[in-house]
């Protein structure tokens, strides 16, 4: 099976994302994410002082993956999908 871009291999029950969010943005992602609760669990990745954005690491339930789909596609240019190798 081959993985989209942005998208790895998960545990059965659920997908695992990666994605870029600009710093100046970032409150207000994590305040839609946890809103929508229950339909993704996140991680923000470490970072260097002075980066301009956050990489974040998106678990999708694999029930709720349209849900999230729809979600993802709603912040349009706030979000930009991320390969694992470009962390």
């Amino acid at each position: 099976m081959s993985e989209a871009k942005g998208q790895s291999a998960a545990p059965e029950s659920a997908v695992v994302r990666h994605i870029r969010v600009s710093k100046a943005e970032s409150a207000f992602i994590y305040a839609i994410f946890e809103a929508h609760e229950g339909v993704l669990a996140y991680t923000t990745l470490p970072t260097t002082p002075g980066v301009p954005h956050c990489d974040l690491v998106l678990q999708i339930p694999t029930g709720m993956l349209e849900d999230a789909e729809i979600l993802l596609r709603g912040l349009g240019d706030l979000i930009y999908p991320l390969d694992p190798s470009e962390l």
